[in-house]
């Protein structure tokens, strides 16, 4: 039996207060509102590219991104703008 890799996005519904500004800066359409709860919900988990710009945004640090090997983006955002 293959094992399943858990999601790379994860969202705590209870910190989520649905201002959807974590729908609005991922840019693989990843994250949508769950209209019944009105929070935001991870829909395409698959597509998540783990740039961190959802866990960034997210007001309430709702949100974070697994990272499921290395991703050197992340740290280099960072590098950047401290420069």
């Amino acid at each position: 039996m293959r094992r399943r890799n858990p999601p790379p996005v994860t969202i705590d519904p209870a910190r989520c207060d649905g201002c959807a500004k974590c729908i609005d800066s991922c840019p693989t359409d990843v994250l949508r509102m769950d209209l019944a709860t009105n929070r935001a919900i991870v829909v395409f988990p698959n597509d998540c590219h783990i740039c961190y710009l959802c866990q960034d945004d997210c007001p309430q640090d709702a949100i974070v991104v697994g990272n499921r090997g290395s991703n050197p983006r992340h740290a280099s955002i960072y590098d950047i703008l401290s420069s």
